[in-house]
């Protein structure tokens, strides 16, 4: 026999043996694809949640009817869904991913109303797209969230599924695992009884492959035969020539190597050179910046009103806090008491740093001068309208894209006047009962556009001795814990009420501990501003 022939034996037990695994592996397919329609439901469950995303991106930037019957489509499919979670559910996950299906669909109800009602408020305004997106971004925040609980939900789902396929795919890899290793073995030993008849003639070559390796190229090489192996020598003297061009070349190239490497070294230091100047440059600019931020910050504290100036305003108890989420904070608060008149503001500007900053100085500067001439202003409306149209132009000058809600609220002897719009203001009574006052159609953004007088309104509220109002930013409501959840303005509602037969300092202190606890140790996305009143005589 051949050692042609010996090698095709070898080949066709080889063949056989690839045959069996390949058997096996088309069995562990179809016991896989048995166990696989879980993982499918996640999965189709987790792309159905994202392709709800994508769609409410491209109906707010399109508003289509098109787009909407493909949302609504989507939603419908997601509900089908969740009729295959019961096997992969607890009763109370079920209930929770019911609650978030059905939250998602109202939060993209209320996000369509609200920016439907504000398209149809300024649409005879140029700038109605720029004002109604800012709205959008306000209100998507909710519709985001539900559905990431969904995506983080299918994700769960699809993690424990792949879980359970992998442990069966596992248990089956070890089968044929071992019969591989049985099949090896035997390949193995029918391998090594070939091939020891034909290693005799192979181990003389290998001795003169191994001093041709070292460099002797003068060793001799005699192989009787005419059959494979004086083949074999041929190509092996052919490859030693071959070898020795190739020194010939490798020498010639480490000759040139030296003056390479020389020239890239000159290169490389005079690229680090100049990147040293131009780390020196960015620590010199880092820390003109620095210098700024830390002017304007300071200024932003140093007018922020002080505890001495609260404790002298008559018939009211009033506590504050403010904490940026930067250096420079967006946020706008201030008490200003004038003839009898007490004057309370909060605002939330868009962003955060230098420009926001500046921004926030601006605004309280320009409530602080329109107390002072209070008696010449008909309503607290038109200090919030002439606040407008000098921020506008300010901000247009700043060329700046800039602009901020803003309430104020003007109290005297009991009687509370309510105006812009900001947050929800809460009315709070001396029995903990809290009035939800929604300013949406107390006014509009500040520094949008020129004229804003035509929005704006005002309320009234009666205040008893006990009563009191709390005001926020939404860096309060929009806190979210460790578990990607919101705060909420219901939590915010129920800490109020049960402190609020507590002094404001401590009402203000529960619900920034509240608030903090909720967070955990994650740093705050947002700044956060709260002030609590209570009328005390």
């Amino acid at each position: 026999m051949t050692i042609r022939s010996k090698l095709h034996l070898i080949v066709l037990f080889g063949i056989i043996s690839i045959f069996i695994i390949i058997t096996l592996i088309v069995l562990e397919k179809k016991i896989i694809s048995d166990h696989a329609s879980q993982y499918e439901t996640a999965n189709q469950l987790y792309s159905v949640t994202n392709q709800l995303n994508i769609l409410t991106y491209e109906y707010l930037f399109q508003r289509e009817e098109r787009i909407l019957q493909q949302w609504n489509t989507s939603y419908d499919k997601l509900g089908q869904l969740f009729l295959g979670l019961n096997p992969l559910l607890s009763e109370q996950e079920l209930h929770q991913a019911y609650s978030q299906y059905k939250g998602l669909k109202h939060a993209f109800d209320k996000l369509l109303q609200k920016t439907t009602e504000c398209y149809q408020k300024v649409k005879n305004t140029a700038s109605a797209s720029q004002l109604c997106r800012i709205l959008e971004q306000r209100m998507l925040n909710q519709v985001l969230v539900n559905s990431q609980n969904l995506i983080a939900l299918s994700h769960r789902i699809t993690k424990e599924s792949y879980k359970h396929l992998t442990s069966i795919l596992q248990q089956f890899s070890d089968s044929i695992a071992l019969i591989i290793i049985v099949l090896v073995a035997l390949s193995s030993i029918i391998a090594i009884v070939i091939t020891r008849s034909i290693t005799s003639g192979i181990s003389k070559l290998l001795i003169a492959m191994k001093c041709f390796a070292q460099g002797q190229y003068d060793t001799k090489l005699h192989i009787q035969g005419n059959d494979e192996l004086s083949q074999m020598t041929t190509a092996f003297l052919e490859m030693t020539h071959a070898r020795k061009l190739a020194e010939d070349r490798l020498n010639d190239l480490n000759a040139n190597l030296e003056l390479r490497i020389c020239e890239r070294t000159v290169e490389l230091s005079q690229a680090n050179e100049k990147i040293q100047q131009l780390n020196e440059q960015l620590k010199s600019e880092n820390i003109r910046m620095s210098a700024e931020l830390d002017v304007t910050r300071r200024l932003q504290q140093m007018i922020l009103p002080q505890p001495e100036e609260l404790k002298q305003i008559d018939q009211l108890d009033i506590a504050s806090f403010m904490e940026p989420a930067k250096e420079i904070g967006g946020d706008y608060y201030d008490v200003l008491n004038h003839e009898g008149h007490t004057t309370i503001g909060i605002g939330d500007v868009t962003g955060h740093g230098l420009e926001s900053g500046m921004i926030m100085l601006m605004v309280q500067m320009s409530v602080r001068i329109l107390t002072l001439i209070a008696k010449e202003l008909e309503t607290p409306k038109h200090m919030v309208s002439i606040i407008n149209r000098a921020l506008f132009d300010n901000v247009q000058r700043m060329r700046s894209d800039k602009n901020l809600t803003l309430t104020l609220a003007d109290y005297y002897n009991g009687t509370l006047y309510l105006t812009g719009q900001h947050e929800e203001t809460l009315i709070v009574r001396k029995d903990s009962s809290i009035e939800r006052i929604d300013t949406f159609d107390l006014g509009f953004m500040v520094g949008l556009q020129p004229d804003i007088q035509e929005y704006l309104n005002c309320i009234t509220a009666k205040l008893d001795i006990g009563d009191g109002l709390v005001l926020y930013t939404d860096g309060i409501t929009e806190a979210f814990s460790p578990s990607n959840e919101l705060y909420g303005l219901e939590r915010l509602c129920h800490v109020i009420r049960e402190h609020w037969h507590q002094e404001v300092e401590s009402i203000k202190n529960a619900v920034v501990s509240s608030v903090y606890q909720y967070m955990g140790k994650q740093q705050p996305f947002d700044d956060i501003t709260l002030l609590v009143v209570k009328r005390i005589a």
